[in-house]
C-alpha cells in the first residue's frame, strides 16, 4: 500500500510528514503552510546552523539563499568546486508557466503536465509549488545572469520541449544547465566571501543522523585524510554549558556560561567595546607647558 494522505506512506508505514493543509484546495495548500509556520527573528538567524548536502542547482540555490537571509550555511559536496555539480548535465531547458507565446498556458496546465510527465509518482503539493514559483525562477536565474536565448527584440525566448503542447522552455542554447549551475555558484561564492556560508569540498556523506524521527545531523568522510566528521546544527546537539568544547559548533555571543562541575566559569572572549576603550585611558592629563627660552 502505498499513498499520500498528510504525509508519506510506504508500504502503510508513515516515513515523512509533508506538513501540508489538506483541508484547503492545492492552489492555496503552500499559502496556507506559509501563514501558520512560525517566523524566525532575523536578529536569531546568525544563531542557527543548517547543513545543506549538495552544490548543484537545489543545494547550491538553498545554500545561496539562506546564507543571504542571514543563517550560518555548511555546504558539503564530493567534488572539488561547487561548479563541478552533475546539474551541469540538465541541457534541454527549465520550464516555466509565462504564456509568453499565449498558447494557454497556466500554473495548473505545467503542474498538470508535471503530475503527468513523472507517471503520477510525484508529490502533488511539492509540484504545484514548483508550478507556482517557476516564473519567479526565471526572473531570479536572469537577475544572477544566466544567458538565456533571447528574440531579435531582446525578450526571452521559448519553444517546445518535452512533450508538451505549449511552449514553456526557457533554454540557453544546449548549455542550460551549465550556466544555470554557474549562475547558482556565483550567488553561492557571494555569501561564502561574505561569511555566511562555509563550504566542504571533497566530503561525502555516511550517515544521516537521526533522533526521535528527525534529521538532527549527518556524518561525513573527508576524501583527502579520510577522516570520518560529525556535523550536527545548533542549537540541537548541545547544551550552552558544552558549547565551549564542541568542535561542531561555532562559538556562541554569551558572556558566560555554566561551570562545569568543579571547574572555573568560562567566560566568552569579547572585543572592547569604544566605552571600553576610553575608560582605560588616563582620567585626566597633565597639562603640557613649555619653558620660556
Amino acid at each position: 500500500m502505498t499513498e499520500l494522505i498528510d504525509g508519506l506512506y510506504l508500504e502503510g508505514e508513515k516515513i515523512a510528514d509533508t506538513k501540508a493543509p489538506h483541508d484547503v484546495p492545492i492552489a492555496q495548500r503552500w499559502e496556507q503552510r506559509k501563514f501558520n509556520a512560525q517566523l524566525v527573528n532575523p536578529a536569531n538567524r546568525r544563531k542557527l546552523d543548517i547543513i545543506v548536502v549538495g552544490s548543484g542547482l537545489a543545494g547550491g540555490a538553498a545554500a545561496a539563499s539562506l546564507g543571504e537571509q542571514g543563517y550560518n550555511v555548511k555546504c558539503f559536496f564530493y567534488q572539488d568546486s561547487a561548479r563541478r555539480a552533475h546539474s551541469i548535465a540538465a541541457q534541454g531547458g527549465i520550464n516555466a508557466a509565462k504564456n509568453y507565446r499565449n498558447d494557454g498556458d497556466s500554473v495548473y496546465r505545467l503542474f498538470y503536465d508535471t503530475v503527468k510527465g513523472g507517471d503520477y509518482r510525484a508529490r502533488e503539493d511539492n509540484v504545484y509549488r514548483l508550478a507556482e514559483v517557476s516564473a519567479n525562477i526565471i526572473d531570479q536565474c536572469v537577475a544572477q545572469g544566466v544567458p538565456f536565448a533571447r528574440e531579435y527584440g531582446g525578450l526571452l525566448d521559448n519553444r517546445s520541449f518535452g512533450g508538451v503542447q505549449v511552449s514553456r522552455t526557457f533554454y540557453a542554447r544546449g548549455q542550460t544547465g551549465q550556466q544555470l549551475l554557474i549562475g547558482a555558484y556565483q550567488a553561492l561564492e557571494r555569501q561564502v566571501h561574505a561569511g555566511t556560508v562555509k563550504e566542504y569540498r571533497r566530503h561525502e556523506m555516511v550517515e544521516l543522523i537521526v533522533i526521535d524521527g528527525r534529521a538532527r545531523g549527518i556524518v561525513t568522510r573527508d576524501m583527502v585524510t579520510g577522516e570520518i566528521e560529525t556535523h550536527l546544527p545548533t542549537p540541537s546537539c548541545c547544551a550552552p554549558a558544552a558549547t565551549a568544547t564542541c568542535s561542531s559548533c561555532p562559538p556562541t555571543p554569551w558572556a558566560a556560561t555554566p561551570p562545569p562541575s568543579g571547574g572555573r566559569t568560562a567566560r566568552a572572549p569579547t572585543s572592547p567595546t569604544p566605552a571600553t576603550r576610553r575608560s582605560t585611558r588616563p582620567a585626566s592629563r597633565s597639562p603640557v607647558t613649555s619653558s620660556p627660552s
